[in-house]
């Protein structure tokens, strides 16, 4: 969460300027708290989500923020001491820490471009822990599928009646770490959408050396859903940022279907996707992939005048 909401707005709210001679040589401003948008989001997560929180303070932020931690619930809160004249804002440099239930890592000065880095490193690190469930996993599902599958000679007909029931054995495996995978996903696309187009390529990157990187086409459907059943923009961002991580690498048809499927549900919901779009197409990888016909970069910019959209995307938006 780093989007820094007031904590306080006006009371009255006026459609016309206030003349100095009504008001006179004093003027008082009657301010009301604003709701808290972090507690509401801890409130409404999903099991196994994470949550991040972003503290400024001028006194002690490493306290401030382990408060923040224990009162507001959260999972890691990055503190920003702003009362240094070089760390301050509008400054080109931060003294952050991370602070957690595990500790806190206390950062030296460094340019801001280096704390995203720090940041990038971390949710690495998140990754990796999750590398060996994600393997024991889907091995599980392959035993379960390869045991009721039966590979033996047969009539075709025969081999294609046990799909169903071999997918099913799959399935019966349960989600193991989807949901832990999901959570850092979530923390990753919100990073993401906010980001120059560097430390996107080194959050592409990252999540395509660990096995995490096969779920993204899920999180992606995940995000359309969340969508369907009332979720804010900020599921839009997601399911964008995890198309442009993905970068086409996967199936470049499923690709397609995936963002449209996320394209439809925003526009359901009364989102209009494409200033989002060409957003997300700013952070993306200008070369083309392997899979794909064109850049993901060119793709997202384009999606909307895309033949794609306009035989199964735009007749369904009449």
């Amino acid at each position: 969460m780093a989007a820094a909401v007031a904590d306080y707005r006006p009371i009255e709210r006026v459609d016309r300027k206030l003349k100095k001679k009504e008001l006179g040589r004093e003027l008082t401003l009657r301010l009301i708290e604003n709701p808290d948008v972090l507690k509401a989001i801890v409130a409404a997560r999903r099991p196994g989500t994470i949550v991040v929180g972003f503290k400024a303070e001028t006194g002690d932020a490493t306290a401030e923020a382990g408060r923040m931690l224990r009162e507001k619930k959260l999972d890691l809160v990055v503190a920003n001491d702003v009362s240094d004249p070089r760390s301050g804002f509008g400054s080109e440099d931060d003294r952050v820490a991370f602070v957690s239930a595990d500790g806190v890592e206390q950062l030296d000065l460094l340019p801001k471009s280096d704390v995203a880095r720090r940041l990038v490193a971390k949710l690495g690190r998140d990754l990796e822990a999750l590398d060996e469930p994600i393997r024991q996993w889907e091995e599980a599902r392959e035993r379960a599928f390869s045991t009721a599958f039966d590979r033996k000679d047969g009539p075709l007909g025969a081999l294609m009646g046990r799909l169903p029931q071999a997918a099913a054995a799959a399935a019966g495996v349960g989600t193991g770490p989807v949901e832990r995978v999901f959570a850092v996903f979530d923390e990753i696309c919100d990073l993401y959408a906010r980001s120059d187009p560097g430390t996107c390529a080194a959050l592409r990157e990252i999540v395509h050396e660990h096995k995490a990187r096969g779920l993204l086409p899920g999180y992606l459907s995940h995000c359309a859903r969340v969508l369907e059943q009332g979720g804010r923009q900020e599921w839009l961002e997601r399911g964008l940022a995890a198309a442009s991580i993905d970068d086409q690498r996967h199936d470049y048809r499923d690709w397609l279907m995936s963002l449209g499927d996320l394209y439809l549900s925003a526009f359901l919901r009364g989102l209009h996707p494409g200033p989002a779009l060409k957003r997300m197409a700013e952070r993306s990888n200008d070369l083309k992939p392997r899979g794909g016909p064109t850049p993901t970069r060119e793709a997202l910019e384009r999606f909307e005048e895309s033949a794609y959209f306009a035989t199964s995307i735009l007749p369904r938006l009449r």
